[in-house]
């Protein structure tokens, strides 16, 4: 264990921050990267399997116009911030996150948190200590065919079908596949119409409107995307324009 805390896959103590503590370190933190280091994480992940890397590009727009606010609570769920979605306790007070849930995730799934302002704060924090990498031709020619497959899936093709049953050209199960849309869809790159990513500014948590179903297997705004929306080709040139 000593040697993964070491590593920075492990932690040995938890974290505490209030609301105002973590939209603090989300904002420091996306200040620390820019947008072309995680755009080439993001591609040079296809190949190399670095999950943990995958994630920040989702992280990245979480956090690039987050708002300086205090906690506004939602009167329907209490504790959450209307704003960002933080905080889980009633007031808004310090909280206690352990880190190694959060490091799990990063490593095992590449972005399944997309949107949680405390994720995007550790997850970035964790990007500037890694090493930065330039995406191989290999990679390259992979996220292309990805988004062209993307392109041409059936129209009425939702995005947790096509992290289940299409993409195999992607290594991985269809959480990792669940993982890199749900980041595309945070991008904007997959259009999402009257619900959209956060390419251009951020949306506040209460205006994350989810599909009426029973059960929503992706997070916003990946939930309301079909093959018939498409793709953002602007998204695309200004998120992955390696893959553009």
């Amino acid at each position: 264990m000593r040697g993964a805390v070491r590593a920075g896959v492990m932690f040995d103590a938890s974290r505490t921050e209030d609301h105002d503590g973590w939209v603090a370190a989300a904002r420091h933190a996306v200040r620390q990267v820019n947008g072309q280091q995680v755009a080439d994480a993001f591609v040079a992940s296809l190949t190399t399997g670095r999950l943990d890397l995958r994630s920040a590009l989702g992280s990245f727009v979480t956090a690039a116009y987050l708002p300086e606010h205090r906690a506004e609570p939602m009167p329907s769920l209490t504790g959450r911030c209307a704003v960002c979605g933080q905080f889980g306790s009633d007031d808004g007070g310090p909280e206690r996150q352990d880190l190694n849930v959060m490091s799990f995730k990063r490593f095992k799934f590449g972005g399944t948190a997309v949107g949680d302002i405390r994720y995007a704060a550790f997850d970035l924090e964790q990007f500037v200590r890694a090493p930065q990498v330039i995406p191989s031709n290999d990679a390259v020619d992979l996220g292309r065919r990805i988004i062209d497959e993307l392109r041409v899936l059936p129209r009425h093709t939702t995005a947790a079908e096509a992290a289940s049953k299409h993409l195999r050209i992607l290594r991985g199960n269809t959480s990792t596949r669940r993982g890199l849309l749900e980041v595309l869809g945070m991008c904007g790159i997959l259009n999402t119409g009257r619900h959209p990513g956060f390419a251009d500014g951020y949306v506040h948590y209460a205006d994350r409107r989810l599909p009426p179903k029973r059960f929503v297997d992706m997070s916003y705004p990946a939930c309301w995307w079909t093959a018939a929306n498409g793709i953002d080709e602007g998204a695309l040139r200004r998120h992955l324009p390696r893959l553009a």
